[in-house]
Protein backbone atom coordinates (compact mmCIF):
# COMPACT_ATOMS: atom_id res chain seq x y z
CA UNK A 1 0.00 0.00 0.00
CA UNK A 2 1.43 3.22 -0.86
CA UNK A 3 1.15 5.92 1.64
CA UNK A 4 1.16 9.86 0.66
CA UNK A 5 2.20 12.82 2.56
CA UNK A 6 1.83 16.07 1.64
CA UNK A 7 1.35 19.83 2.47
CA UNK A 8 -1.44 22.30 0.94
CA UNK A 9 -0.45 25.57 0.88
CA UNK A 10 -2.13 28.93 -0.36
CA UNK A 11 0.07 31.06 -2.93
CA UNK A 12 -1.31 34.14 -4.38
CA UNK A 13 -4.33 32.92 -6.17
CA UNK A 14 -3.63 29.13 -6.17
CA UNK A 15 -3.72 25.91 -4.05
CA UNK A 16 -0.92 24.17 -3.76
CA UNK A 17 -0.58 20.94 -3.21
CA UNK A 18 2.51 19.30 -2.48
CA UNK A 19 3.12 15.45 -1.97
CA UNK A 20 5.74 12.33 -1.92
CA UNK A 21 4.54 8.71 -2.33
CA UNK A 22 6.10 6.39 -0.35
CA UNK A 23 6.12 2.64 -0.99
CA UNK A 24 6.79 0.25 2.33
CA UNK A 25 6.95 -2.70 -0.06
CA UNK A 26 9.31 -1.96 -2.58
CA UNK A 27 13.21 -0.66 -1.98
CA UNK A 28 12.02 2.94 -3.29
CA UNK A 29 11.26 4.76 -0.28
CA UNK A 30 10.32 7.70 -1.48
CA UNK A 31 9.12 8.47 -4.64
CA UNK A 32 9.55 12.04 -6.80
CA UNK A 33 7.98 15.29 -5.17
CA UNK A 34 4.64 16.09 -6.79
CA UNK A 35 2.83 19.12 -7.11
CA UNK A 36 -0.27 19.75 -7.92
CA UNK A 37 -1.30 23.71 -8.79
CA UNK A 38 -5.25 24.63 -8.21
CA UNK A 39 -6.01 27.78 -9.60
CA UNK A 40 -8.85 29.23 -6.45
CA UNK A 41 -11.10 29.92 -9.39
CA UNK A 42 -11.31 26.05 -9.70
CA UNK A 43 -12.19 25.94 -5.95
CA UNK A 44 -15.87 25.09 -5.41
CA UNK A 45 -14.75 24.44 -1.59
CA UNK A 46 -12.06 24.01 1.20
CA UNK A 47 -14.22 22.95 4.55
CA UNK A 48 -12.46 22.49 7.80
CA UNK A 49 -14.20 18.85 9.14
CA UNK A 50 -14.32 18.30 13.00
CA UNK A 51 -13.02 14.92 13.32
CA UNK A 52 -14.27 12.73 15.74
CA UNK A 53 -10.92 11.29 16.37
CA UNK A 54 -8.58 12.11 18.64
CA UNK A 55 -5.28 12.27 16.95
CA UNK A 56 -6.56 13.89 13.32
CA UNK A 57 -8.35 16.51 11.63
CA UNK A 58 -9.29 17.15 8.15
CA UNK A 59 -9.59 18.80 5.43
CA UNK A 60 -12.56 18.19 2.52
CA UNK A 61 -11.55 19.81 -0.79
CA UNK A 62 -13.39 20.36 -3.91
CA UNK A 63 -12.39 21.31 -6.89
CA UNK A 64 -14.54 21.62 -10.25
CA UNK A 65 -12.28 20.13 -12.42
CA UNK A 66 -11.51 16.16 -12.11
CA UNK A 67 -7.91 16.95 -13.66
CA UNK A 68 -6.42 18.88 -11.35
CA UNK A 69 -7.30 16.01 -8.18
CA UNK A 70 -6.89 13.57 -10.91
CA UNK A 71 -2.86 12.79 -10.14
CA UNK A 72 -3.34 12.96 -6.54
CA UNK A 73 -3.39 9.26 -5.15
CA UNK A 74 -7.02 8.93 -2.52
CA UNK A 75 -9.26 11.29 -4.10
CA UNK A 76 -12.60 10.74 -5.26
CA UNK A 77 -13.40 12.17 -8.55
CA UNK A 78 -13.57 16.07 -7.63
CA UNK A 79 -13.42 15.77 -3.76
CA UNK A 80 -10.15 15.04 -1.57
CA UNK A 81 -10.25 14.31 2.07
CA UNK A 82 -6.93 15.07 3.94
CA UNK A 83 -5.52 14.38 7.06
CA UNK A 84 -3.54 15.99 9.61
CA UNK A 85 -1.94 15.58 12.78
CA UNK A 86 -4.44 17.65 15.92
CA UNK A 87 -1.25 19.75 16.60
CA UNK A 88 -2.01 21.65 12.61
CA UNK A 89 -5.34 22.52 13.83
CA UNK A 90 -5.35 25.47 13.91
CA UNK A 91 -3.51 25.68 10.88
CA UNK A 92 -5.60 23.84 8.68
CA UNK A 93 -8.51 25.98 10.39
CA UNK A 94 -7.31 29.33 9.08
CA UNK A 95 -6.15 27.67 6.07
CA UNK A 96 -9.78 26.97 5.32
CA UNK A 97 -11.37 29.78 6.56
CA UNK A 98 -8.58 32.13 4.44
CA UNK A 99 -9.82 30.24 0.99
CA UNK A 100 -13.73 30.62 1.85
CA UNK A 101 -12.91 34.62 2.05
CA UNK A 102 -11.26 34.20 -0.92
CA UNK A 103 -13.60 32.08 -2.79
CA UNK A 104 -16.53 34.68 -1.22
CA UNK A 105 -14.82 37.89 -2.58
CA UNK A 106 -14.95 36.82 -5.81
CA UNK A 107 -18.53 36.02 -5.38
CA UNK A 108 -19.43 39.21 -3.74
CA UNK A 109 -16.78 41.49 -4.91
CA UNK A 110 -16.66 44.67 -2.82
CA UNK A 111 -18.64 47.46 -3.42
CA UNK A 112 -17.06 51.28 -3.97
CA UNK A 113 -18.59 53.32 -1.17
CA UNK A 114 -19.59 56.72 -2.62
CA UNK A 115 -17.99 59.82 -1.92
CA UNK A 116 -18.64 61.92 1.08
CA UNK A 117 -20.43 59.01 3.02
Amino acid sequence: MITVKGVLRLENDDLILSFRKTDPFTFIRKLPLEEVCIPLTQVDALEFLNSPLLFHVRLRLRVRKLEYLDPVPGSDGAEIVLWSRRRYKPIADELANLVTIRLLERVFPEEPHPAGA
